[in-house]
């Protein structure tokens, strides 16, 4: 996701949030806008949202709640990962012989 899209879904949490707790306010014009168009980035674009549609808003904005809190979390997994080369532990005991 680009930093521009990041921002933007930050500066307007707060719908995220009401979207999670049921319900939506009147949203601008170019927020919807916004909206619509980070849903068609990243999750189909070929979607056309019918703003005066109250129900078909919702719908895009949780699908679009989803969307960012499984990114966020990935971004958090990414972080805290840390890769440490597996060491393998040495057999101890008798070598193993093959019989043929």
């Amino acid at each position: 996701m680009t930093q521009e899209d990041e921002k933007f879904i930050q500066d307007n949490i707060y719908n995220f949030e009401c979207v999670k707790i049921g319900f939506m306010k009147n949203l601008p014009l170019h927020i919807l806008v916004g909206y619509e168009q980070i849903y068609r980035r990243y999750l189909d674009p070929g979607f056309i949202l019918t703003s005066w549609c109250a129900n078909c808003v919702a719908d895009m904005m949780k699908r679009l709640s989803n969307y960012w809190d499984s990114y966020e979390a990935s971004k958090l997994l990414d972080a805290e990962v840390v890769q440490e080369p597996v060491q393998v532990p040495k057999k101890k005991g008798r070598p193993f012989k093959n019989k043929q």
